[in-house]
């Protein structure tokens, strides 16, 4: 038999491929020969045979084997079938089908659009093709126009709080600017755009309780606080810079909450807690509270400080022995102080830390808002009183 010229590859119609499969299962003719024959290659002709069979060719004159042309059909459908519910199983399982609104079920599909067949996914989440391409077409809705502007707002609220401030606090700030909005709407869209306040576990101090002195009780349990300097609080907390403990002593005028004085250093004595002390009654101008009350440490009640509250006239209260709520004000305080900035700060020097210390003591006094005194800086709710 002569040789065929170079054998060629293109496109071929249905009826070469049925023809050439026709040829193959002549009896007596094998596939290489008629291969040959044509000028194509050999796994080409079987691979048209197989497609007979499976029913993908089909031709006038061609011999289909029914039966295996039937199971290939439906193990197809097997196929598809198993296809589709893969892609619904991934879908339900998926951590974003628990919508509160049609609209959030529409940006899912629209995100997963690339991955899944749109079809698919309104079926499995129930909800019209018609409808997602609708809300496709339609541009922002006016309510969603007005969160993102009051996002803006709540952002800058935020920032201006140094990051502190919660819902409760921002949406005070907001309606003090005249906004109108709900306290549930800032508290949603804080949580839709991760705006979250600071917060830090409270931990008190411990060692030597056992030599704390006994002789002066608590003056403060049953007294009704109705005006500034009335009562003033005083407390000590640890600040640590390195490797080496610094202490913050503080003095607060009870029914306002605002800061009368501070020091820092790195010695706990009534050295430190009576610099606190007297740069408070300076900034009151000489006025002394009636009642001064503090933690039970050798630090208050050492002589020096005892003498010096005695020489003003001011009467001394502790806390009661394991009531450390007694002096719940200061423990409120310094653990806003630790989270708005010391928590995950990092300071390089002392004066570095007690800088930004003095910052915030200016920050907390005359901008910061308290909720114990109706959303207000300590400042503003003296000014206001005494109006």
């Amino acid at each position: 038999m002569p040789r065929p010229g170079p054998r060629t590859i293109g496109q071929y119609s249905e009826e070469f491929k049925a023809a050439a499969v026709r040829l193959s299962q002549l009896e007596g003719v094998a596939v290489q020969d008629v291969a040959h024959t044509l000028a194509i290659h050999p796994f080409m002709l079987s691979r048209w045979r197989k497609e007979v069979r499976e029913g993908r060719i089909v031709a006038k004159g061609v011999k289909l084997d029914e039966k295996v042309a039937a199971e290939l059909k439906e193990l197809r459908k097997v196929k598809r079938d198993y296809e589709r519910l893969k892609v619904e199983h991934d879908l339900l399982t998926s951590d974003r089908v628990h919508f509160k609104k049609t609209s959030d079920i529409f940006e899912c599909i629209d995100q997963q659009r690339g991955r899944y067949p749109v079809s698919v996914m309104c079926r499995v989440y129930g909800v019209s093709r018609c409808g997602y391409y609708a809300w496709r077409s339609r541009g922002p809705s006016q309510r969603a126009l007005e969160d993102e502007d009051l996002v803006g707002k709540i952002q800058r609220v935020h920032d201006s709080s140094r990051q502190t401030y919660g819902s409760p606090r921002v949406h005070e700030a907001l309606v003090g600017q005249g906004e109108e909005v709900g306290l549930r709407r800032v508290a949603r869209l804080m949580q839709e755009d991760q705006i979250r306040g600071r917060s830090a576990r409270l931990y008190r101090r411990t060692p030597g309780t056992d030599r704390f002195f006994t002789s002066i009780g608590n003056q403060t349990g049953s007294r009704e606080v109705t005006g500034c300097d009335q009562v003033w609080v005083g407390d000590v907390t640890y600040l640590k810079l390195g490797v080496t403990w610094f202490y913050l002593a503080i003095v607060m005028d009870w029914y306002s909450r605002r800061v009368l004085g501070w020091s820092f250093g790195r010695d706990r004595t009534v050295s430190l807690t009576l610099r606190a002390l007297n740069q408070a009654v300076r900034g009151r101008g000489g006025r002394v509270p009636d009642v001064f009350h503090n933690d039970r440490g050798v630090e208050y009640l050492g002589h020096r400080y005892r003498k010096r509250l005695a020489g003003l006239g001011v009467a001394q209260s502790v806390n009661r022995p394991r009531r450390m709520n007694d002096n719940a004000h200061m423990e409120s305080f310094f653990g806003s102080l630790k989270a708005d900035c010391y928590h995950g700060v990092h300071f390089s020097s002392a004066t570095n830390l007690r800088g930004t210390l003095g910052e915030y003591m200016a920050f907390y006094n005359h901008q910061r808002l308290h909720t114990s005194i109706g959303c207000r800086a300590p400042v503003q709710f003296e000014r206001k009183k005494a109006a």
